[in-house]
């Protein structure tokens, strides 16, 4: 893989990686997908923000505006 020689500086506990790592110093994690296995590792840590589909009570509409369906628009917005 591309960082294979970084992993002897790394001071991970475990390491994702696509082929097994001889004298890696951590534990490894055996993928297809290198990149998609740690995109997923990552949502674990930072699920991603759910924003509720509503117009906020303090926002400001302007009466020609046509909102669309599924939108969600914050607290203080002013759309003219």
């Amino acid at each position: 893989g591309e960082y294979v020689e970084h992993i002897a500086l790394c001071q991970a506990g475990a390491v994702i990686v696509e082929s097994e790592v001889t004298d890696a110093p951590m534990a490894q994690i055996v993928v297809d997908n290198a990149k998609a296995a740690f995109a997923q590792v990552l949502e674990l840590f930072h699920p991603p923000v759910v924003v509720p589909r509503e117009v906020h009570s303090t926002a400001i509409i302007g009466e020609n505006v046509t909102i669309g369906k599924n939108v969600a628009i914050g607290a203080y917005c002013v759309i003219n």
